[in-house]
């Protein structure tokens, strides 16, 4: 019965899934393509240590970050003992989606590199800016420590770069948490994030950790580290595990302990501080959104609709987010948008945004797509959505309403730096309403519609006339809140808080001159209220009030609140807060939800303010090198008296506007001093090509490049898609922005036989990417003339391929690639016989289309998770007088799943069918990569059927190559892939053996047949034919077409080299075939 299942379940998939060309067996080209939607017009500075490379609306971008680096590399190089070699590349993107449509690290095929690969350290440091000036720095002083430490890890040469990239591989928890260290500080959002992980216990599954937690993980082992044995010893560690291949080498000869014991006491150092945290706070007691929201969900929007009948909310899924509509009267809800793919790359998730129209029937969504800010009206009645391009802003940061609905306020970035925007509606006009450097975020209109109310990091409360008076000024990391009346006519602002420690954000009206915000004063971020009050201070012509503000905390939760909002008509409140590992959302009315509460500082503030008290409240501090204060004027508006929480233990209310601002603490270091000689940005230039070396590929190799099929050698020996043992070289050239990229390679056989080499052009510079390939290659092989006698010939084949691809988006593209391609068999003079034998040349042009989908991702070597498939069509002519065509049509399908943590269920399911005059046979049998492949001259080739081409039908375990075969093939593989000792072992492990060292239990369902179905007479499986003499009998024989294949094996990295060994047994004819091993190299299946 399952045989006929199987062939129901082909019946019933071929019109749904895809594939790609078999011309390797299974190994297939998947891979996303970058989607360009503009054209970005290039320019650069030059420095005397770096380049700053910008395009359009990037310039104050570019000198922002050419100052910025003249300030700091010196000081980063000093920390690790070690200077940067060549020239720094800065690339200075005005969005993050403007950098995920560029080609900078886009390269083809790499999945399936069995060796390892040397990326050329040229200096490159990518940047965007993501709105908030403060991250910018950091990614600048990012990239610069990245550089460094690539640079003492993997050598300045070639020639060590080979040696290293081959042999060794540093963790991300190492390199990315080192990296994390020397550019980020310690905050408060970090050690909520950190304190988390501790106490849920996820911090002692160190050996599973990936992405963001890896290097929370390693930065706050390496903060550990500094904090207990001096920061000095950090550059003889990364030294000593270069110099013993092994991350583990360097932390016990430097450190004078194990590992693990350093491991224990980095436990124990965080769970003794995070353990007196936890009895001091609580979490929400309101409503659940979801009582276990998904934990691959972030949470990260939440606004309640006025009138509190309605809570939008939205969540990101590794770059896909979904926004869904809540009615709290009846508890259902409705998907409202959905946008993106889950790529787990970089996210961006500044998007979507969520305003609610002051009459709650009109939710306003803001995204940004195909580099386009957009705009979409929900209609909550009607269901619909309109959409309108914002297209005057790189990017929005927040967006509210007007109270009269006619107007939104926004906080943008236009020309690289965020300011205040109104937007109206009716009229599509905008009004710019501050323009600097400072961020300016979270706009709010308040007291009706006569103040805007918002936060910002700028050290005065009045406007600053232009750009050029910031030159050289350093920019303090914490935002601050501000009043501005409206309409603005231009001078001072109105500071309504003043603390250079904390970060207040997020600020909404709950009642005239009572506001709420939230704050991470305590070292946890809480909601806070903030009480503005004004008194008359004199009368000349017209009477002055002086203001003054008093805030006092309102929530005291244990883990910081991630996003809120409130509704003052119906007294509702929503709140996202990050806990035991998940993004809950709470919502709900309480009576005192607005009352003060005690909140006991964290030990991080705690320390935190006591170095401020141990610098003696110093503005500034002199070191001996340059290094990086916070820097702060007064308020120029005489006589404002402000209320800073910081003086409530002091028993002060208000602070004057004169009143000195601490000092921030070694661990909260972010400006550059300012230089006593302004900074002055060279001269700008226009960028034109330029390449320089990018890639170098060396390993041994046991397989072809084979760009199409391979030509039909007879079907009585080994196929050689497998050529045997030959040694693999590439190198590759691209220039600056990768944007044109030049691959030559070269395979050179045991023999010096069976050679290859090939000669890649691409473009990438539009969203129509161009490749040209030139591709030649000789083997050596033995042909069968029939079933009496063979002889020896050499196979040359020349191709020409032109290649156009059109990515439709991230994880879906379409393709046509051009063929001409010259087959010619050489017959060597070994016998009479054959030195009167003529060469066949035959000459071949075609055409081949592709639909190729790829959202999968890697955890690890051959641990994926995701789907891809590929759909094509192939056409060829032979080029002479006679007509002979070939038609090929096939797909691949696979999917990836976890099961739990690394434990992945893998299943593929693919098949191909060759039609025309000629025709392409397809051996079912064995693996790729098989070293020592064997060949079943049992199974019957049809000598009815044309054969020009040959390729594999891999994997069958359990077979030699050839246990069917035909122009039609239908296969499914499934896998369960276990990476033992990273799933069992919580320590790091050392060694890439053990690390990569997998179990793989497999199962193989397929056929290859002539014929309509493997059931048809047509099929040469059920003939076989007995010659003798003159006589010639053929016989009737019953077969069952589909054969089965199951085992187990093991996975791992051996000398840099990925290797397979596995243990099948064959099913055929319902009867066990006795244990088959196999050994070879190369990932999936």
């Amino acid at each position: 019965m399952w045989l006929w299942l199987f062939g129901a379940l082909f019946l019933t998939m071929l019109p749904r899934v895809a594939s790609a060309q078999f011309y390797n067996g299974s190994q297939m080209e998947f891979g996303r393509k970058r989607v360009q939607y503009r054209d970005f017009v290039w320019f650069y500075n030059r420095y005397e240590r770096f380049d700053t490379y910008f395009y359009r609306g990037g310039e104050m971008l570019a000198n922002h970050a050419a100052a910025y680096t003249d300030a700091y590399i010196e000081e980063i190089e000093q920390r690790l003992e070690t200077r940067i070699d060549d020239k720094l590349i800065f690339i200075v993107y005005n969005t993050l989606d403007d950098l995920k449509q560029s080609n900078i690290g886009y390269m083809t095929g790499q999945q399936y590199n069995t060796g390892g690969i040397t990326h050329i350290l040229d200096n490159k440091v990518f940047l965007y800016f993501d709105g908030d000036i403060t991250h910018f720095e950091q990614q600048i002083r990012a990239g610069i420590a990245r550089v460094l430490i690539d640079q003492m890890t993997q050598g300045g040469s070639v020639g060590s770069q080979i040696k290293n990239a081959t042999l060794k591989n540093f963790p991300s928890w190492y390199i990315d948490g080192l990296v994390s260290f020397l550019s980020i500080p310690w905050s408060t959002e970090m050690d909520d994030r950190a304190k988390d992980n501790f106490l849920s216990g996820r911090f002692r599954r160190f050996n599973h950790l990936r992405g963001e937690d890896a290097r929370l993980a390693g930065h706050s082992l390496w903060f550990f580290i500094a904090a207990t044995y001096g920061e000095s010893v950090i550059p003889d560690i990364v030294f000593l595990s270069k110099m013993g291949r092994n991350t583990q080498v360097g932390f016990s000869y430097v450190l004078d302990l194990s590992f693990k014991n350093l491991i224990n006491q980095w436990e124990a150092f965080y769970n003794d501080r995070y353990r007196l945290d936890k009895n001091t706070s609580r979490l929400p007691e309101s409503t659940l959104l979801k009582e276990k929201p998904n934990k691959h969900f972030v949470y990260n929007r939440v606004r309640v609709s006025p009138g509190g009948r309605y809570l939008a909310y939205s969540y990101n899924e590794a770059g896909k987010y979904v926004v869904y509509l809540k009615d709290l009267a009846t508890g259902k809800r409705k998907r409202v948008l959905s946008r993106g793919n889950r790529l787990n790359e970089k996210v961006d998730e500044t998007y979507p945004l969520l305003a609610w129209h002051p009459s709650g029937a009109l939710l306003s969504i803001v995204t940004i797509e195909k580099g386009v800010v957009r705009l979409y009206f929900y209609h909550v009645e009607e269901r619909e959505k309109e959409r309108i391009n914002l297209v005057n802003y790189q990017q929005v940061l927040d967006i509210s309403y007007s109270p009269d609905g006619s107007k939104l306020l926004l906080s943008a970035v236009k020309r690289g730096h965020s300011d205040l925007f109104i937007y109206d509606i009716a009229s599509g006009s905008n009004m710019q309403l501050t323009n600097d450097v400072y961020n300016d975020l979270h706009p709010r209109f308040v007291d009706g519609m006569s103040r805007i109310l918002f936060a910002s990091n700028r050290v005065s409360d009045t406007l600053l006339p232009s750009m050029d008076s910031l030159k050289g000024l350093g920019l303090r990391p914490a935002n601050d809140l501000f009043l501005m009346d409206y309409p603005f006519k231009g001078g001072t602002l109105r500071r309504i808080t003043r603390t250079p420690h904390a970060n207040e954000t997020a600020p909404l009206e709950v009642g005239r001159g009572q506001y709420l915000f939230l704050s991470d004063a305590s070292g946890v971020t809480n909601r806070y209220v903030v009480k503005v009050d004004s008194t008359l201070a004199y009368v000349d012509t017209i009477a002055h009030y002086r203001y003054a503000s008093r805030s006092y905390p309102v929530s005291d939760y244990s883990r910081g609140v991630h996003d809120y909002h409130y509704d003052p008509r119906s007294g509702m409140l929503a709140e996202i807060l990050f806990h035991d590992q998940r993004y809950y959302t709470y919502y709900g009315k309480s009576a005192q939800q607005f009352g003060e509460k005690g909140l006991t500082n964290t030990v991080y503030m705690d320390e935190v303010l006591r170095k401020e008290e141990e610098e003696g409240g110093k503005k500034t501090r002199k070191r001996d090198r340059k290094h990086f204060v916070s820097v702060y004027e007064p308020d120029r508006s005489p006589g404002l008296p402000l209320y800073d929480r910081w003086g409530e233990g002091k028993g002060t209310d208000s602070l004057s506007a004169e009143t000195p601002f601490l000092v921030t603490p070694d661990s909260l270091l972010f400006a550059p001093e300012p230089r006593q000689d302004l900074f002055k940005p060279e001269d700008k230039r226009n960028y034109y090509v330029q390449f320089s070396l990018n890639e170098m590929v060396t390993q041994v190799d046991f397989n072809s490049l084979n760009y199409t099929y391979q030509q039909f050698s007879g079907g009585g020996s080994p196929i050689y898609l497998n050529t045997g043992f030959n040694i693999f070289t590439q190198i590759g050239v691209t220039d600056v922005l990768e944007d044109y990229r030049i691959i030559g390679g070269v395979k050179l056989g045991g023999a010096l036989t069976n050679n290859e080499y090939i000669l890649n052009y691409a473009d990438l510079s539009g969203q129509l990417d161009k490749e040209l390939i030139l591709h030649r290659k000789a083997d050596f092989v033995y042909l069968t003339g029939g079933s009496s006698y063979g002889y020896a010939a050499k196979f040359r084949n020349h191709e020409l391929l032109y290649k156009l691809s059109y990515p439709l988006n991230r994880v879906l593209y379409v393709a046509a690639t051009g063929i001409l391609r010259s087959d010619k068999i050489v017959y060597p003079a070994t016998s009479p016989q054959e030195l009167v034998r003529p060469n066949v040349v035959r000459n071949w042009a075609g055409l081949k289309g592709e639909l190729v989908f790829d959202n999968s991702y890697k955890l690890m070597d051959n641990i994926l998770l995701g789907t891809r498939f590929k759909l094509f069509g192939e056409y060829y002519q032979l080029v002479d007088n006679t007509f002979h065509n070939l038609y090929v049509w096939g797909f691949d399908y696979r999917r990836y799943d976890r099961i739990h943590r690394t434990l992945i269920w893998a299943n593929r399911l693919s098949g191909s069918s060759s039609f025309g005059t000629d025709r392409l046979i397809y051996y079912m049998g064995g693996v790729n990569n098989w070293i020592g492949a064997r060949f079943d001259t049992h199974t019957p080739v049809s000598d009815e059927t044309h054969y020009v081409y040959q390729t594999l039908a891999t994997n069958m375990h359990g077979f030699d190559q050839n246990i069917r075969n035909g122009n039609t093939f239908l296969l499914f593989n499934s896998e369960i892939r276990w990476p033992l000792f990273q799933y069992l072992i919580n320590r790091p492990i050392s060694g890439e053996f053990l690390k990569n060292f997998q179990i793989v239990g497999f199962c193989d369902v397929g056929t290859a047949w002539t014929g309509l179905s493997p059931y048809s007479d047509e099929n040469a499986l059920y003939r076989e034919e007995y010659e003798d003499g003159t006589l010639r009998v053929i016989v009737n024989v019953q077969k069952e077409p589909i054969v089965a294949g199951y085992g187990l094996g093991v996975r791992t990295r051996l000398l840099g080299y990925f290797v397979r060994l596995d243990c099948s047994w064959g099913v055929q004819d319902q009867e066990i075939l006795p244990a088959k091993w196999y050994f070879g190299l190369g990932l999936d299946f």
